[in-house]
């Protein structure tokens, strides 16, 4: 990748560190009394999010099936709506069969586990927001915070809120440059909107990658299957040809397309894609065509 590196994407998920956070005037000094009345309170949303979304009934979905839909713009602009500017929505069957069995397992479920709802809070308080915020916040930070429990709970002091959006602020900006440096690079490239279509594949699941007949890191055919599902396209194969691999780091199948960027040259294109899962792996290569497939 020439802008959308690893480095690029991590400084991404650095740049929102003072959102959820809420300046409380008693976090800047160590106190247990404080931090057992800010865990009750957390613990206790936490707790009724979840009851709420375990008590969510799938029945809703059915209620949209034969309800009528009219534009926005017209309604927005007062204009009249016309009969044939109404649109009937039909659920399809398949969905119809799927929020059947979404119904059947809610009538099915168990009591809300309360208990278990709470170990499962204890659990993420105690490790992963505690990995995630030794990941992202920066060390010089850290180290003026004077309970990291009452931080995973989401709670500082202002001195710290102040230097989170500071850092946040400086990391947006070189996330936005680099953004805005290979949209303008990809918008000049010369290359149909056809093959554009691949910038629509984020998200995409791989399930995986192959080539054939070919030799070292020559194919004749490159192929990645995917399953789009949760993606911006229906793609489910691409296919590159004459494909020569300059890179391609490991655990590629597994994880999700995240992006990618595309260049013209002399026989075709060079393809850079960025990955999301284990190591964050990247894949280069160049080739003569792209062809894109549904299945």
């Amino acid at each position: 990748m020439r802008y959308l590196t690893k480095d690029w994407y991590e400084i991404c998920q650095k740049t929102g560190l003072h959102y959820g956070m809420r300046v409380h005037r008693g976090a800047g000094v160590f106190s247990e009394m404080l931090y057992q009345r800010l865990y009750r309170r957390k613990e206790k949303e936490y707790i009724q999010s979840e009851r709420e979304v375990y008590n969510f009934d799938p029945r809703y979905f059915l209620r949209q099936d034969g309800s009528a839909f009219v534009p926005a713009d017209k309604l927005m602009r007062g204009e009249e709506i016309e009969e044939e500017d109404i649109v009937i929505y039909q659920m399809p069957e398949e969905e119809k069969e799927r929020t059947q069995k979404m119904i059947e397992a809610y009538d099915q479920r168990p009591p809300f586990d309360e208990e278990k709802c709470k170990q499962a809070f204890r659990v993420m308080q105690e490790t992963s927001r505690m990995e995630e915020a030794e990941e992202r916040i920066p060390v010089e930070i850290l180290r003026q915070v004077a309970d990291m429990r009452v931080f995973c709970l989401g709670y500082c002091s202002k001195e710290i809120k102040v230097q989170l959006e500071r850092v946040s602020r400086a990391n947006y900006k070189i996330v936005k440059l680099a953004s805005e440096a290979n949209a303008k690079a990809q918008k000049a490239e010369d290359i149909s909107e056809s093959i554009r279509k691949i910038h629509n594949f984020h998200d995409s699941i791989i399930l995986e990658i192959s080539g054939s007949s070919g030799f070292e890191n020559r194919w004749d055919q490159f192929v990645i299957r995917m399953d789009p599902r949760g993606s911006f396209t229906e793609c489910k194969k691409v296919t590159f040809r004459n494909a020569d691999i300059i890179k391609q780091e490991s655990n590629i199948a597994g994880s999700s397309w995240l992006y990618c960027e595309l260049y013209r040259i002399e026989k075709g294109y060079e393809v850079h894609v960025l990955f999301w899962g284990e190591g964050m792996p990247e894949l280069i290569l160049s080739c003569s065509d792209i062809l894109m497939e549904i299945e």
